[in-house]
């Protein structure tokens, strides 16, 4: 066992949030730890790989904001794949209180939405051509009810 970082609060993946507020990502390569600092302010991180190029990660602010921050491509490659690094955050909430990868619940008890999962998804990825929804349009936030706990 190797220790890779001190005072973590939480854990996603490769990402760390110190007990500080830091958002951390960290990498082991055989003998070679690297660590690189990313945000601050951070009070939860989740992952979500999405279809193609669109992975994010969603990250809560100690205010309670709610932020997507898309990975992308810095067109190194090291080994087998190639460097992410974070793009611009786009703050998609606020006063949020608990989510997932898609959802999220707000203070005044609102369940939003969001993602590529249309009514006429087919079980790969593909959209029905049948869908009246543009396929393209698929990063809406939607409230979907009220009165949640």
């Amino acid at each position: 066992p190797v220790q890779v970082l001190d005072h973590v609060a939480q854990l996603e993946g490769d990402m760390a949030v110190l007990e500080d507020g830091t958002l951390i990502h960290f990498g082991f390569d055989g003998d070679t730890l690297s660590t690189r600092p990313l945000m601050e302010h951070v009070a939860d991180v989740r992952s979500w790989s999405g279809f193609g190029d669109r992975a994010y990660l969603l990250v809560q602010g100690e205010d309670g904001s709610l932020w997507r921050v898309p990975w992308q491509s810095a067109g190194e490659t090291s080994g087998a794949s190639s460097r992410m690094l974070l793009g611009q955050p786009e703050k998609l909430l606020e006063d949020v209180v608990q989510f997932t990868g898609g959802t999220a619940v707000t203070a005044d008890g609102t369940l939003w939405a969001w993602g590529q999962n249309r009514p006429a998804m087919l079980d790969q990825g593909a959209v029905d051509p049948a869908d009246p929804y543009d396929p393209e349009d698929c990063q809406d936030m939607v409230p979907i009810m009220e009165g949640v706990r």
